[in-house]
């Protein structure tokens, strides 16, 4: 009776093996990357961490690494079905515009934790570089104002475009009559 088991079994081996590869018939390396760029999505969302129950796993070096991914498998299924890839590139755009958004609060939060204000510093003013010895100093330059201190130009307002009559229609020119040769 073993031997009737195992027959059986491998008969329904045979048989699965000849399913798989009918199933894989209708399967395309397009719908296999369409696939993966959802599984990247799926996740790297988490991995932002912006909520509550998220932060813990946070890794935006991952999720960069995903949008990398993403960008790649989009560029190769654009190169082959470029017009059914607009969806994912939306969904790129999201994801690279959620991932600003989480770097933005990672960074917000560590400067939380150090005390430092989350505003950005000022820039620092250039100072004047050393002046060669031997040489005169050039004139001294203003420094130049705040954009706010300027004054503005005025605005000019377009003038009304001016009205055109119509043009007067030509007659056409009476033809003349070559002379009659005699």
């Amino acid at each position: 009776m073993a031997d009737d088991d195992e027959r059986s079994r491998v008969v329904s081996d045979e048989e699965r093996a000849r399913a798989m590869l009918e199933q894989l018939r209708g399967v395309h390396a397009v719908d296999i990357g369409r696939d993966l760029v959802i599984a990247v999505v799926n996740f790297s969302y988490p991995k932002l961490g912006l909520s509550d129950e998220t932060r813990p796993v946070r890794d935006l070096d991952d999720v960069r690494v995903s949008i990398e991914l993403m960008r790649g498998i989009l560029d190769a299924l654009d190169r082959e079905h470029a017009g059914s890839t607009a969806d994912l590139h939306d969904t790129l755009a999201q994801m690279q515009l959620a991932y600003a958004h989480a770097v933005q609060l990672s960074n917000a939060e560590r400067a939380a934790e150090a005390g430092v204000p989350a505003t950005p510093p000022e820039p620092p003013v250039a100072e004047a570089a050393p002046e060669p010895a031997g040489e005169e100093p050039p004139a001294a330059e203003a420094a130049p104002e705040p954009a706010a201190a300027r004054p503005q130009p005025a605005v000019k307002k377009p003038k009304p475009a001016a009205k055109k009559k119509p043009a007067a229609k030509k007659k056409p020119a009476a033809r003349k009559k070559p002379p009659a040769a005699d």
